[in-house]
């Protein structure tokens, strides 16, 4: 018997990286009489409950009126798919004037384990005033040992979420800096003293670190060296050097007493920080520049590890800390600052830890690159640069976390998007030879000065990191917290991955992961999940099978044929197989709903759609096409080709997909892209001088940060490339043509100019690199990921740039290889810089007509470092362009002569 085990309830979670919308926020005002205080779940584990119990649910409401007011609040409840599954009565409440009513709302247990978001609609004088939101989590209790794998990072961390750390599965905390940072505990404890044995004691017994030194979880700690410049201001006016000796010895001391007194507790010390960042960004103004920051890192952190060692011979101390741009940005030859730093601490490190980050976590800000993008070849790579200076293939994950708004809902798509992301950074962390995976915020701390000024205000911006929104009590001082979807689903990740070992990576047709582990009993698991559309993966068990979805319900599968349909939340699925009976199991399964024929749509030219179809079994498909706009068309597919098929359309017709009807009655629905770029006809030849006259009430478009940036790692803000407040780069371009020639021009408004190279190696900063071509490249979804597509005689590209030796235009593929003498103009003036070129259609080798079409990209390249050699980062109208290895005409848009 078949079994369909569907995860439709996450269906609707956006899985790719694209930017986000404005988020809708957890509470909404449509009267000012009524405020809401705090809504947040009592008792249970800061939000976590077990099965069978019962949720208390307080909403705090305050009167702003002089006046009584009655009125009503209703709830309902929602599981993580958004669907309702409870209603509660309505209960009445009464405010006197200006006064404040505690309401207490009793939640029965769900029938299922999950995320459950509480809405609250609060009535008053018979008319809806606000609506609010809290949110609750239902798991299974860990039973034994938590798995120190799940750590939870120093950063705002608190003691009042203890027992929420147990209940998701935390099995280790990273102690910060005593008294907060170094600088304060200088401040704070050895200035009064005088003395760092009595220092650090006092730190000890007084601060934060007394409870967790006290609790059952593992312990490691932070020994930050960026904070010992007490008196860096004075010093840097001064123009004296960062660090004296006196820092260099307080440093040495504060580690070795540290080490020692925390012996037997503690045994692993980071020592770490974003040195990539640091020593790239031209803002980094509290540790000097560059040059000084790794000169001093280096200082720091040998006279560190020698303190450390002095105070407890056996402990390990992790080094490095990069936040991916040291890898990301040098694939050819990463690692290259990493180097240079290692190389200066010589025997003088054990381990190394990054922040394993793979582009962008501010989903406010820009898009958030998937998981999968990247981030398991950097922990590996990073594995295998510790190998290289003699230490084990071991890389600790010192930080890792997603930014959304402090106010956005509980349930709103980034909400859901983080948790899963969280759940699949868990599961590829777990693949590698990592044996810590750091969660950077538990909760932001709303009771920071700068927050109580605002007061949190619905209507301000205030970003977050926690997997849990800390509630203020300002007049109490006091703080309550309310899990995030992403607490669940680490919970479950902490449940199902615990003590597991790496077995195997299996990825199939570049959309469907699988990630095999054994248990610590042996017995094999498979975390599985699609990272495209929602997919059927059948396989045949041989024996009975334990499934659990993203939100910790479980099923029983009875041998035989399954099939899961995969998307973005992770199925965990276990059986008691010998574990290479297990891999082979899923290697031999099939993805059910893409066996037959996939296929990818876009327009061509002028009322003409190209589907691109390859049938990927080995016998001829007929299929019947259906295309809104374009009467119907029945086709031959040969056997494990790919063919190209032209269809009629009328552009007032919408169609954003094509049906497919097979003869066996399955229906295939492939998707369809209509967006064209219209070039309009200049019946009058423009002139192109630099003052863009010709350009007057023309049509154009723009490129802009953050949409805009690739590669989109150099979003993150630890880059220091952007302030994203409309101050950055961006691009004005626009296109025309007439008989002779193609127009195009770009208005790059930048601050700073930088183009140092000429000819071969315009490439290299501030320019303009596009390619046309009339070539008709597949899909690479069609054509196969691993296929390469480099620019060849096809796809003619050109730099326009203003070089030392003035205005150049260089043509790299198409043509000749060389300059050209082409029309063409460069002009800076102010932050300006006006491109403007004239291709002629003979370069081209086309002859224009209305209503053809040709495939067009561009980017501007933009450095602003003197110290570097190339621009970091580059505006993009489409992929497909930059880095020989990424160059994909079909990545272009359309082009269309009017």
């Amino acid at each position: 018997m078949k079994q369909i085990f569907a995860a439709a309830f996450l269906s609707f979670c956006l899985l790719t990286g694209a930017a986000q919308p404005e988020e809708k926020r957890c509470e909404t005002y449509y009267s000012h009489d009524i405020a809401v205080q705090r809504f947040y779940p009592e008792s249970g584990a800061n939000g976590f409950y077990g099965p069978g119990q019962k949720i208390p649910m307080i909403l705090k409401l305050k009167n702003r009126t002089s006046r009584q007011i009655n009125g009503r609040i209703s709830c309902s409840i929602r599981n993580f798919s958004g669907k309702i599954i409870l209603v509660l009565p309505a209960e009445n409440f009464t405010i006197v004037p200006d006064g404040i009513t505690e309401q207490t709302i009793i939640i029965q247990p769900p029938a299922e384990k999950g995320y459950f978001t509480v809405d609250a609609k609060v009535d008053a004088d018979g008319k809806t005033v606000l609506e609010t939101q809290s949110a609750f989590a239902v798991v299974e209790p860990i039973t034994g040992k938590r798995d120190p794998f799940f750590t939870i990072d120093y950063n705002k961390l608190t003691d009042k979420l203890t027992n929420g750390f147990k209940a998701i599965g935390i099995g280790r905390i990273c102690l910060g800096s005593l008294g907060g940072n170094e600088l304060l505990f200088y401040s704070n404890y050895y200035k009064k003293s005088g003395n760092m044995r009595e220092a650090v004691a006092k730190a000890l017994r007084e601060g934060l670190w007394k409870s967790f030194l006290d609790s059952d979880f593992e312990l490691c700690a932070k020994v930050g060296y960026e904070n010992w410049w007490p008196r860096y201001y004075r010093r840097s006016r001064q123009g004296l050097p960062l660090m004296n000796d006196e820092i260099v010895m307080l440093c040495s001391q504060y580690a070795e007493d540290l080490a020692r007194q925390t012996m037997g507790r503690i045994s692993l010390f980071k020592c770490n920080s974003e040195i990539d960042a640091h020593v790239r960004c031209l803002d980094m103004k509290i540790f000097g520049s560059g040059v000084e920051i790794l000169a001093n890192s280096i200082i720091l952190v040998r006279t560190i590890y020698k303190g450390l060692k002095r105070g407890n011979p056996e402990a390990k101390v992790a080094v490095l800390g990069i936040f991916g741009g040291d890898y990301f940005n040098h694939l050819d030859k990463p690692f290259p600052i990493s180097r240079m730093f290692l190389n200066g601490l010589g025997a003088n490190f054990d381990l190394l830890c990054i922040d394993a980050y793979n582009g962008n976590y501010n989903g406010k800000t820009g898009p958030l690159p998937l998981p999968e993008s990247g981030l398991r070849d950097y922990l590996l790579a990073t594995a295998d640069l510790s190998v290289s200076y003699k230490r084990p293939r071991i890389i600790l994950n010192a930080e890792r976390g997603y930014m959304q708004g402090y106010n956005d809902a509980f349930d709103s798509e980034l909400s859901r998007k983080i948790a899963l992301y969280f759940a699949r950074s868990i599961i590829i962390n777990r693949s590698t030879p990592s044996p810590m995976f750091t969660i950077h915020y538990c909760a932001d701390n709303p009771l920071q000065p700068w927050r109580r000024k605002n007061r949190l205000d619905n209507s301000k911006r205030t970003n977050d990191m926690g997997i849990w929104k800390n509630l203020p009590d300002y007049e109490n001082n006091k703080e309550f917290y309310v899990p995030r979807p992403a607490a669940l689903t680490i919970a479950v990740a902490a449940r199902e991955l615990a003590f597991v070992k790496p077995v195997k990576e299996i990825i199939r047709n570049g959309m469907v992961y699988c990630y095999i582990f054994e248990k610590k009993d042996g017995t094999p698991m498979a975390a599985i999940y699609s990272i495209g559309e929602e997919t059927d993966f059948a396989f045949v068990s041989s024996v009975p099978m334990t499934l659990t979805d993203a939100m910790g319900n479980k099923n029983t599968l009875t041998a035989g044929n399954k099939t899961l349909r995969l998307s973005g939340a992770p199925f965990y699925l276990t059986g008691d197989l010998p574990t290479a009976d297990f891999v082979k199991m899923i290697e031999d399964g099939r993805l059910a709903n893409q066996a037959v024929v996939s296929g990818e749509g876009r327009i061509v030219k002028q009322n003409t759609i190209r589907l691109y179809l390859r049938n990927n079994e080995n016998k001829t498909k007929q299929v019947k096409i259906l295309l809104n706009g374009s009467s119907p068309a029945t086709v031959m597919l040969p056997a494990g080709q790919i063919r190209n098929i032209d269809l009629p359309w009328k552009q007032q017709k919408a169609v954003s997909k094509a049906v497919l009807n097979l003869k066996n009655g399955k229906e295939i629905v492939i998707p369809v892209n209509t967006e064209f770029i219209k070039v309009p006809y200049f019946a009058k030849k423009p002139v192109l001088d630099g003052s863009g006259g010709w350009l007057t009430n023309r049509p154009t478009g723009q490129l802009k940060t953050p949409d805009d940036i690739w590669p989109k790692s150099e979003i993150i803000p630890e880059a220091g490339n952007f302030k994203l407040d409309g101050t950055d780069i961006y691009a004005d371009y626009w296109l025309g043509y007439d008989r002779e020639n193609l127009y195009f021009a770009v208005k790059v408004k930048d601050k700073i100019h930088l183009q140092r190279q000429t000819e071969e190696n315009l490439w290299m900063e501030d320019m303009v690199q596009f390619v046309l071509t009339a070539r008709d490249l597949p899909p690479k979804s069609i054509r196969g990921k691993t296929i390469l597509t480099p620019f060849g005689k096809d796809e003619y590209c050109y730099a326009l740039a203003l070089s030392p030796k003035g205005e150049e235009l260089q043509c790299w593929s198409g043509g000749e290889r060389g300059k050209r003498d082409f029309t063409h103009s460069v002009k800076r003036t102010g932050d300006i810089t006006f491109y403007e070129v004239a291709i002629p259609w003979r370069e081209l080798k086309i002859i224009p007509k209305k209503g053809a079409g040709i495939r067009f990209s561009f980017i501007v390249q933009d450095n602003n470092r003197i110290t570097s050699k190339t621009g970091r980062y580059h505006l993009a109208l489409t992929g497909g362009i930059y880095g020989s290895e990424n160059q994909d005409s079909s990545l272009f848009k359309t082009l269309i002569l009017e």
